[in-house]
């Protein structure tokens, strides 16, 4: 865990910034605290649907690949000249 902890905290702070760096960590992991919360409804409307979990694995095996080609696409954070930067 601590691997991840540090360069995920630089990485943060290089593509925001450090001046609202809180209230922006903040917001995101409240919403990734509510998606997590709600990760079993997709689980459970594709069961309802097909009947069975794997449909429901596969198709949410997407959800990974779509973010590591996000991640791969995404430019290098660049310091506007009068950045306000701490």
């Amino acid at each position: 865990m601590s691997l991840m902890s540090t360069p995920n905290t630089v990485i943060w702070a290089n593509y925001f910034g450090r001046a609202y760096l809180g209230s922006i960590r903040g917001f995101a992991f409240t919403i990734m605290g509510a998606f997590s919360a709600m990760g079993a409804l997709p689980f459970g409307f594709i069961y309802d649907r097909t009947g069975s979990y794997n449909d429901a694995v596969f198709v949410l095996l997407i959800l990974p690949v779509i973010a590591g080609i996000a991640y791969m696409l995404a430019l290098e954070p660049k310091a506007k000249p009068n950045a306000n930067r701490y």
